[in-house]
């Protein structure tokens, strides 16, 4: 399976810490993906997205409204998305040096109205996520049906880009560099939000 691994994704990463990829997921594969995740969602397998660790951790959906369930590979849309964050992972590492070892990944369905205001994946990079990817899953959008993910210089007020998600579109960025938020959607909005990790 060939993938847009390619120098301008790459390029775009080293030189704004993000980049954006049309149709980076292949149809066949999104389109499996989007299924699992309405099946888990109507089967009631997701979950109410939560904010904090520890003793901090709760349910906040005026802040967070997303319900996730995290993917362990076990069907076979999963592994070939695992085997696509893994050649993503080579190259990343074998590029920047930066010793990731590590993938994690969850579906993420936003209800109607629903958003996820702004924050960090790594704040001031003393967590484990290097690199953030989000992949968007749903068949048809239009920019007037909300759901972007607004992306953030580093004084969490300038705005870099809104990325209107696409079919099969792939935003990723560095985790400790990009604030970011989900603004309210105006339909179901399914995606998958993964880091690449250095545990």
């Amino acid at each position: 399976m060939e993938t847009p691994l390619n120098n301008a994704l790459f390029d775009a990463l080293y030189a704004q810490g993000y980049a954006v990829v049309p149709h980076f997921l292949p149809e066949f594969l999104r389109d499996a993906l989007y299924t699992e995740a309405c099946t888990l969602y109507h089967n009631q397998a997701m979950y109410q997205a939560s904010i904090g660790q520890g003793p901090n951790n709760q349910v906040a959906i005026d802040i967070r409204g997303d319900f996730i369930h995290w993917l362990d590979g076990s069907t076979p849309a999963q592994k070939t998305f695992f085997k696509l964050m893994h050649a993503y992972q080579q190259h990343l590492n074998r590029i920047f040096y930066l010793g990731i070892n590590n993938y994690e990944a969850h579906f993420a369905l936003y209800p109607k109205g629903r958003y996820y205001k702004r924050h960090w994946d790594n704040f001031h990079g003393r967590g484990n996520r290097i690199v953030t990817t989000v992949f968007y899953l749903n068949p048809q959008w239009h920019a007037e049906w909300g759901g972007q993910l607004r992306l953030y210089a580093q004084d969490e007020q300038t705005v870099l880009e809104e990325i209107t998600p696409q079919p099969g579109l792939l935003a990723t960025f560095i985790s400790s560099e990009i604030p970011h938020e989900v603004l309210p959607t105006r339909r179901p909005r399914i995606s998958i939000a993964g880091w690449l990790r250095r545990n």
